[in-house]
């Protein structure tokens, strides 16, 4: 995506003019302020993996951070307080006048699109969408919404032991 910039400001331009990003650039590094044009939800990647799965139809814009630790889901402006009933599940809101920082690069360190907004003129999520679809597993007859996908301790012992069958079984 990124391999005809070769500046900050090349980057700024197309992320502007592909997906109608209100970008400004702050110390060369491409941002969006939340404020009256948009709004940002920081999520633990576990749960934003689960509600990018939710509204993948909708192409929301979706960055997580250099570790993959939080994903930040850009939304229409925050008007209410709702988010604050997520706190347990690590749902942080962007207050007004918080930077977003923007993917740069397509390799190396830094933030990543989790999921690239759609070119074209912005569409946002509403921020209810977002709760939404949260609300929905918290509620749903799966375990705990930021449950990881990972094996648990069980699985992996009953897998290293299988895996021992086959090496002593192969060596034989």
């Amino acid at each position: 995506m990124f391999e005809s910039c070769y500046t900050p400001v090349d980057i700024a331009h197309l992320l502007r003019h592909r997906y109608g990003l209100p970008v400004e650039l702050t110390a060369d590094r491409a941002t969006v302020v939340c404020g009256p044009r948009i709004g940002a939800l920081d999520l633990p990647s576990t749960l934003g993996r689960r509600v990018l799965a939710l509204l993948a139809d909708t192409c929301p814009a979706v960055i997580s951070d250099e570790r993959d630790t939080r994903w930040t889901f850009l939304v229409e402006p925050l008007t209410l307080s709702s988010p604050a009933r997520f706190t347990d599940l690590g749902v942080v809101p962007r207050r007004a006048g918080r930077r977003v920082l923007l993917p740069m690069s397509d390799k190396g360190f830094g933030c990543r699109w989790a999921s690239r907004p759609s070119p074209g003129p912005l569409h946002l999520p509403a921020v209810s969408d977002v709760l939404d679809a949260i609300e929905r597993l918290r509620t749903g007859p799966s375990c705990h919404p930021c449950q990881d996908d990972r094996p648990t301790t069980e699985s992996k012992s009953s897998m290293a032991s299988s895996s021992a069958v086959h090496v002593l079984a192969s060596a034989s």
